[in-house]
């Protein structure tokens, strides 16, 4: 972690970096620290982060939170400095950052200029916060670190908080307090003179499209980034944890670091989440409940994973909401996830585990979907090649003549026709706003986020039309609570959280493949099964259904119905979530509780899946802000 802070009032106090530190210090840890105080200028690191000067430039330090994949690549590049990116800002500034791949943040102060620089990775894991009042710029790994000090307010963002209860894009850099940002990822701060601009050094979509001659090709490249990628978030020494459920994404990261530690005489423990119970509701199409049995393949295929099954609700939903939520300086996103991914935390951390893999940006990157190809092709008209992806996929997942000329044709309709379609196949955004978010309608009116949901008929990628590329950088900027998220499991459980498939190489990799390639000669994820076909099990490559997570989640749901009804009534007390949610119709929720197969309804699945869950993690971190935390 760091903090710091650039305060040009000479009668304003100084930043106090080491209570800063205090406030973001993770459970059971002493922590290591370093500081640097120069001019204007405090700045202190601990955990994993150091600070690193320079003979050649005295005045200038840089804070380094993480680590950096290709320092064998930037040795060349010291003169003079401590560390080689030491000498590529001084020589380059911020577009220095395009060539660094990593898991990091950084802080880079030049008494001489009296410049700061602070920027983050594209994979955005390290977050880093910023605020700015008259005269004063304070920044730390997290908003309690700000927050150490006086100045800036500790007010929520409401209009903030309405887009996230109505799942709509938010503008990048907000964050649930007023007046805080964040640096987004692949981009850096520059501070000169007291004024800011917001560099973005990462453009993968300037890039060109890669081409390569064989479909073969687009699988190996794949494969040896992933391979790579997975080989760098792998610790030196200590046991390493990984998820793996019955999907792509986890089971190619287990696969690649179970062959990677066995190189070394090492285990892998794999944890796979599961019901306790079967479903009450009978399952959505093409969806699969149980991904013990699959992951259990993958699991037997390699001699050094210990396979671990976790229940799904093993704690309590609202318990463990409550712990997250004092943990991290957002709402929780998925409560009804919450019980199963913290009780594989605390079993990896009664077994000394350090390291958790796992594959978060796996449908980003290698099992991206590939959905745009058929309307792309169709726009170039490539009829021929269209027809013939068309009839494999048919052939390979059993999507119908409907379903697939539906999919071909959705990115040229107006809204009103998407929302069509999409009622049809009973997917998100069918439903209108109030049905899978319990905002206030009021609030909703004021702030216009009827309007804005129906814009995008239930899909964030919908603006971008065909590009993908920007759709898919669209979701990587308004999923950026994942950073807080590895945060909050680190002072929980001291794990930390890494991710192969945020790889800065992979995006670009990734970003940079057609999507037809994603798709031609396999179905949907055909270019991570060929990838992989070597390395996991046929029944896993071959699978069709895509796991539910927490498929028994309204057994856990209904367990904390009693809990979830005195935190509506506690919100009741609450001005903030008075203003932001809809706590009648949550108090009709929980009066009216379905039963039986009345789970299965769509309208049910979002009402109390999304909205309810949803809303009660909201309020719950709003009456936490306000300071109502009994």
């Amino acid at each position: 972690m760091l903090a710091g802070g650039v305060v040009e009032n000479a009668s304003a106090a100084p930043f106090d970096e080491g209570h800063a530190l205090d406030c973001m210090v993770r459970r059971g840890v002493r922590p290591s620290r370093d500081r640097h105080r120069a001019g204007p200028l405090r700045l202190g690191v601990d955990d994993e982060a150091a600070l690193h000067h320079s003979a050649e430039r005295p005045n200038a330090v840089l804070a380094l939170d993480g680590v950096i994949h290709n320092l064998p690549d930037l040795r060349g590049e010291t003169g003079g400095f401590d560390h080689p990116l030491m000498s590529l800002i001084a020589r380059r500034g911020a577009d220095a950052l395009d060539r660094v791949v990593g898991d990091m943040s950084c802080a880079w102060w030049d008494g001489d200029s009296r410049t700061l620089i602070l920027a983050r990775d594209p994979g955005g894991y390290r977050p880093l916060f910023y605020w700015q009042g008259e005269g004063v710029l304070l920044f730390a790994s997290e908003p309690r670190g700000l927050f150490g000090d006086d100045r800036p307010p500790r007010r929520l963002d409401e209009a903030f908080l309405g887009e996230w209860l109505a799942i709509l894009p938010r503008p990048s850099g907000r964050t649930a307090f007023q007046g805080v940002q964040r640096v987004p990822p692949g981009h850096a701060l520059v501070w000169l003179d007291g004024k800011i601009r917001l560099h973005r050094f990462w453009r993968p979509e300037a890039r060109p499209m890669l081409r390569l001659k064989r479909s073969e090709d687009y699988a190996e490249a794949l494969r040896e980034t992933l391979r790579s990628a997975v080989k760098d978030c792998l610790p030196g020494s200590g046991d390493v944890a990984s998820h793996l459920s019955a999907g792509l994404d986890s089971s190619s990261v287990t696969a690649l670091a179970a062959e990677a530690l066995g190189e070394q005489g090492r285990r892998l423990i794999a944890y796979t989440a599961v019901p306790r119970s079967r479903p009450d509701q009978p399952l959505p199409a093409n969806r699969l409940g149980d991904e013990g049995p699959l992951a259990a393949a993958t699991a037997r295929r390699y001699a050094n994973v210990n396979h671990q099954l976790i229940a799904n609700d093993t704690q309590s939903v609202m318990r463990v909401l409550d712990r997250r939520a004092a943990a991290m300086d957002c709402p929780v996103r998925n409560p009804s996830h919450c019980a199963w991914l913290d009780a594989i935390n605390a079993d990896a951390e009664k077994r000394g585990v350090r390291v958790m893999l796992t594959a978060g940006l796996g449908n980003l990157t290698i099992s991206h979907d590939g959905r745009l190809a058929p309307a792309q092709m169709l726009a170039q008209g490539r009829l021929a090649s269209l027809f013939r992806l068309l009839a494999d996929i048919h052939r390979r997942d059993g999507d119908s003549a409907l379903v697939l000329a539906g999919r071909t044709l959705e990115p040229f309709l107006p809204v009103g026709m998407k929302y069509a379609i999409r009622r049809l196949f009973g997917r998100r955004g069918a439903l209108d706003l109030e049905a899978h978010s319990a905002i206030s309608p009021t609030f909703a009116a004021e702030q216009g986020l009827r309007a804005r949901s129906d814009a995008i008929a239930g899909d964030l990628r919908n603006p971008y039309g065909l590009d993908g590329r920007a759709g898919r950088l669209a979701i990587l900027d308004r999923t950026d609570h994942r950073g807080l998220w590895r945060a909050a499991t680190r002072r929980l459980y001291g794990l930390d959280i890494r991710d192969p498939t945020a790889d800065r190489r992979l995006l670009d990799l990734c970003l940079s493949i057609p999507d037809e390639h994603f798709v031609s000669g396999g179905g949907h994820r055909a270019l991570i099964r060929r990838a992989m076909r070597d390395h996991l099990p046929v029944e896993v490559l071959e699978e069709r259904r895509r796991g539910l997570q927490s498929a028994d989640w309204p057994v856990g749901l209904t367990a904390a119905r009693r809990e979830i009804a005195d935190e509506i009534a506690r919100l009741r007390q609450s001005v903030g979530a008075g203003k932001l949610l809809d706590l009648a119709r949550l108090q009709t929720m929980i009066q009216t509780w379905p039963e039986g197969d009345s789970w299965a309804r769509h309208d049910v699945v979002w009402g109390y899946q999304s909205g309810l869950s949803r809303a009660v993690a909201v309020g719950r971190f709003v009456r936490q802000i306000e300071g109502g935390n009994a």
